[in-house]
């Protein structure tokens, strides 16, 4: 019907924006638009601007905002993050209270069986984890990788550093720049900084507290503590200078804080 009616450019990104794209947001604000889904609408909307010629400017002019030049036409992928990171925004919120945050939370501590819930923000998402939690979380926990790259908000503080997760964290790296996973460390409840420190005075616990929590974990098999040393030498060198220098002049008083991952 649209395409019988002698419309202008601007026009018809008024249509589209008002009375095609505009009725997918409420189902893109819980499931995820499947990739081909996306294109096909992406091809239509390209065919209805240039009434089914070829496109006289390129696609991210097309989703451009007008100020810069560009027509304003969604993009449906950031959109998509976007509705994502509203229900990011309110998971973060402690005046928020729902179930779905509780349920959310039991799902997120299988994670690698890290037993972590919100300072799992703070580690890279695989494919494999993603594939394994029901569609409404695996749609939201991409976004937050995404906005994650741009902007990591670093720890400042002693209790930031200590929520730090110690496995699979993009800030804690090998010189390969691989992440770090040491199974015998986190089966033995080593996983975040906060369980290698002390908490009354600064710095790290020795080599052999840390093998002692661990053989008392795996009291029926040998743990080498030539294995521990060396896993636990590759966890110190892979710290951040500047978490290491908080380390070192702090100590935990006994307070309790979440992590600083507020969306701003």
């Amino acid at each position: 019907m649209w395409n019988m009616r002698r419309l202008s450019i601007h026009g018809r990104c008024f249509v589209i924006q008002c009375l095609i794209v505009s009725q997918l947001w409420y189902t893109m604000a819980v499931l995820p638009l499947p990739e081909w889904v996306q294109n096909d609408i992406n091809n239509m909307i390209i065919k209805f601007i240039w009434r089914n010629k070829p496109s006289a400017i390129k696609y991210n002019t097309i989703i451009g905002g007008k100020k810069s030049g560009g027509l304003g036409i969604p993009n449906l992928k950031l959109k998509g993050h976007a509705l994502a990171l509203k229900w990011l925004r309110k998971f973060f919120c402690p005046e928020y209270c729902c179930n779905w945050k509780a349920t959310m939370c039991y799902f997120l501590r299988q994670y690698g069986n890290l037993e972590l819930d919100y300072a799992l923000f703070n580690i890279h998402f695989v494919k494999s984890f993603l594939e394994k939690l029901p569609v409404f979380y695996s749609f939201l926990l991409p976004s937050w990788d995404l906005i994650k790259n741009h902007k990591r908000n670093e720890p400042e503080t002693f209790l930031e550093v200590c929520n730090e997760p110690l496995f699979n964290n993009k800030a804690i790296i090998s010189n390969d720049g691989k992440v770090l996973y040491y199974d015998i460390y986190e089966k033995a409840g080593i996983r975040k900084i906060f369980d290698i420190v002390y908490y009354v005075k600064p710095g790290v616990l020795p080599l052999h507290s840390i093998y002692d929590i661990i053989s008392t974990h795996f009291e029926d098999t040998e743990i080498r503590e030539a294995t521990v040393e060396r896993f636990y030498t590759t966890i110190i060198n892979c710290i951040p200078l500047s978490w290491k220098n908080i380390i070192d002049h702090d100590c935990f008083d006994g307070s309790v804080k979440e992590p600083n991952l507020a969306l701003e």
